[in-house]
């Protein structure tokens, strides 16, 4: 694979290996956590309320930028360059605990409880979340 490179000028970058949001967050995430917002939200808007991709996405547009180091961007065929496409699938155990957090303390402001996973959710958290910043 290096002879392609060759008479090119390269650039190689090492850094820390970092594990992607777990199995265990994202069932957590959108079997309790965004079930219960959602249901909440209804009250509110019953049009949209029961739609738990559009409660993803505004909460995922709300507080992604707050745990992200850089602002997302998209290079599209025509050339443009789209800035701000926040996903949860890319970012990290630890990112997404921060992003978890703000979700809850925002839903608690209103009211909405959301119960803490159990026990064995942390113990198998603690045991791949090595991306301490």
């Amino acid at each position: 694979m290096i002879h392609c490179f060759e008479g090119k000028a390269i650039e190689v970058v090492v850094r820390r290996k970092r594990k992607r949001r777990s199995t265990l967050q994202n069932s957590y995430y959108w079997g309790v956590v965004l079930p219960i917002i959602t249901n909440a939200l209804f009250d509110f808007d019953p049009e949209n309320g029961k739609d738990s991709g559009i409660t993803h996405q505004w909460l995922k547009e709300r507080y992604l930028p707050k745990v992200l180091d850089v602002v997302p961007s998209v290079n599209l065929p025509n050339g443009e360059i789209v800035k701000g496409i926040y996903t949860t699938t890319k970012i990290t155990t630890s990112q997404f605990m921060d992003y978890l957090m703000f979700v809850i303390q925002w839903a608690a402001e209103f009211g909405i409880i959301v119960p803490d996973p159990d026990t064995d959710y942390w113990k198998e958290l603690e045991l791949i979340d090595i991306d301490k910043k």
